[in-house]
């Protein structure tokens, strides 16, 4: 478990490298680019001990490793994870980021949804979506702390599971969902 953690951290540290030094200045070219993966490639082998491969394409960064691979998308505009099943539903917004990560023993995807509807109307939709598309709400909570809403919807289907995370401020709602499946 600390390995795994350790791993994550170092993933989120490279992703941050690759993505800060890739985007921020227009100035930068391609050999910036892929001097920016050879050393976030280089800080994750010595911490791990293990071969990885970072490709940057645009706003998205894919790293690579025997164990799996991980790739994160970010901004406006990001497109819904590859392979997203078509049976969890995805909130009409402004899709913010993806993730999927996935190794031998399975793989996870995430998407965060950005919205001015009320966390009222989106966990409706998502209550009344998911059941019709055969999943089952295992856990579900709903709070709300001056300005802020937040409503957490836990759901299975066969050998997946999903969250379901909406979180109203002001007049925002975000949304998160994750779908996580064995192989």
């Amino acid at each position: 478990m600390v390995k795994t953690l350790k791993i994550l951290a170092l993933v989120a540290v490279a992703a941050l490298l690759v993505s800060t030094a890739t985007g921020c200045c227009p100035l930068l070219n391609r050999a910036s680019d892929e001097a920016s993966e050879r050393v976030a490639e280089e800080i994750i082998e010595g911490a791990t001990g293990g071969e990885i491969d970072i490709e940057e394409d645009g706003g998205s960064v894919t790293i690579e490793t025997e164990d799996g691979a991980v790739t994160i998308e970010g901004g406006e505009g990001s497109d819904l994870p590859e392979g997203w099943p078509s049976d969890m539903p995805v909130y009409d917004g402004t899709i913010t980021g993806s993730s999927s990560f996935s190794t031998p023993e399975g793989m996870s995807m995430t998407v965060t949804i950005e919205t001015a509807d009320s966390a009222d109307d989106v966990g409706s939709y998502y209550q009344a979506e998911l059941q019709s598309e055969g999943w089952t709400e295992d856990f579900s909570a709903d709070s709300s702390d001056g300005g802020q809403r937040s409503v957490s919807m836990v759901v299975s289907k066969d050998d997946r599971n999903g969250t379901v995370a909406i979180n109203e401020e002001d007049s925002t709602t975000f949304v998160g969902v994750t779908v996580i499946s064995a192989e």
